[in-house]
């Protein structure tokens, strides 16, 4: 890739400016609310846990310059690794993982960023309604700590050059289908056989029958790799009144439904743009759209103030941003998408160089080229409609010998996962259609 002085410029003075933030703790904000209810100041230290114990000890290093927010504020942890943030109840405290860092990982790999403050747990009456929760909810994690600490590992084999799983839809309801989402995807990837520096699931973790999460995360640690997760429609809590709480159970599970992480020169970007109207009464699941909601956008316009212009974006969600499809010959096919998806053109604007995955449809894989067309005023790219590791369904199309049936989707791809290799700034998605492996033959 040639030298581009504009943009070396560009990077410099991105750099001064991230020096600067992290020399005074500088916490952003974009027209967060300050009113919310019983709001305390969460402090602590993001350190280099130099011995792997998960304590803060007194010979371990603070990490300045680290992103820590509550899902709106972001602020940039001071030269010796110190923060202090507002927290309300029922909030999530998480950070940014740095590149060149590794994060802790609980025993189903799921990378330990956050912390839940949920003083009296998940609440049971909501905007004056009772809420009877079908699946387990966060328990009361009692008064704010003293300190919240968040520990990192230097990471010795962190490279521009690195490999990530995608996968779409996992979606399993029974122990049955999530049988086949073993045979299919698990026991392939064990031992990782690709060197993936780790999955992520862009949502539809499972399909509705949340109780699958306990078996699900137990399995996919077998690939041995940490592994991100965003939610999707089939992961929600369809008893909540309203979209606020109608994450609950996945939050207990796998902690904020929006989220970023830094590997290479990447910045990884997870949101929830599935947005729930509420139940509509005591036995029928209400609407949602694909919306991402104000509080994650004024987050995401707090958590890119530190970012190089001149890095990758990736933005990953569950429905996709826009899918379209018109190759000039049959007539233009639209799947469903992201309402406010100008918004979120606005606030990337600045960068120049993005890539999107996504999930949630499965009757296309779409790769939509974002350009002028769409309010975009940069170098075009990719909002990429992943095929579903579901495929159109685990209970679609004929039984094999394994027990699983060929899901084929819509349009005549095969369900898959795919390997996005990474290259600097540059990304080349590989489908790996199933069966694949020793399944293949």
């Amino acid at each position: 890739m040639f030298v581009n002085t504009h943009k070396v410029l560009q990077h410099m003075r991105s750099m001064i400016a991230l020096w600067v933030c992290c020399s005074f703790s500088l916490t952003v904000v974009a027209q967060c609310d300050q009113t919310r209810a019983g709001i305390q100041v969460a402090q602590g230290t993001v350190y280099l846990d130099s011995n792997s114990n998960g304590i803060y000890d007194r010979g371990d290093a603070g990490i300045g310059g680290v992103r820590v927010s509550n899902g709106c504020e972001v602020a940039l942890t001071q030269s010796d690794g110190s923060y202090r943030i507002d927290l309300a109840p029922t909030e999530i405290l998480f950070i940014s993982k740095p590149a060149d860092y590794s994060l802790p990982l609980d025993e189903n790999n799921i990378p330990e960023f956050f912390y839940r403050h949920y003083p009296e747990g998940t609440p049971t009456e909501i905007a004056g309604t009772s809420v009877e929760w079908l699946f387990p909810v966060t328990d009361p994690t009692g008064p704010l700590p003293d300190q919240i600490d968040f520990a990192l590992y230097q990471d010795t084999t962190s490279s521009l050059r690195f490999k990530a799983h995608g996968f779409a839809d996992t979606q399993a309801r029974y122990d049955s289908t999530e049988d086949m989402l073993r045979e299919e995807l698990v026991n392939p990837l064990i031992g990782n056989p690709y060197n993936a520096k780790f999955g992520i699931t862009v949502g539809d973790v499972a399909f509705d029958n949340l109780t699958i999460y306990d078996r699900h995360k137990r399995m996919m640690s077998l690939m041995d790799i940490p592994q991100w997760y965003l939610p999707g429609n089939h992961d929600l809590n369809f008893e909540s009144p309203n979209a606020l709480f109608a994450n609950e159970t996945y939050k207990h599970h796998f902690g904020p439904t929006y989220y970023s992480f830094d590997e290479g020169s990447i910045h990884f970007v997870a949101l929830n743009n599935v947005e729930y109207a509420g139940v509509e009464d005591s036995s029928r699941a209400g609407n949602y759209r694909g919306f991402i909601s104000a509080r994650q956008l004024d987050w995401l316009k707090n958590d890119l103030e530190s970012v190089p212009t001149n890095k990758l974006i990736v933005i990953a969600t569950h429905i996709p941003l826009l899918a379209t499809a018109d190759d000039g010959k049959s007539l233009p096919t639209t799947g469903p998408g992201t309402e406010n998806f100008t918004e979120l053109i606005e606030i990337l604007n600045s960068f120049e160089n993005i890539y999107g995955i996504a999930g949630h449809d499965s009757s296309n894989s779409f790769k939509v080229e974002i350009n002028h067309n769409h309010g975009w005023k940069g170098t075009p790219w990719i909002a990429h409609t992943l095929a579903e590791v579901r495929g159109n369904g685990w209970t679609t199309g004929v039984v094999d010998p394994r027990g699983v049936r060929d899901a084929m989707m819509q349009d005549g791809n095969p369900n898959g996962f795919y390997l996005l290799k990474f290259d600097g700034i540059d990304v080349v998605p590989e489908f790996i259609p199933f069966p694949f492996g020793p399944d293949a033959g």
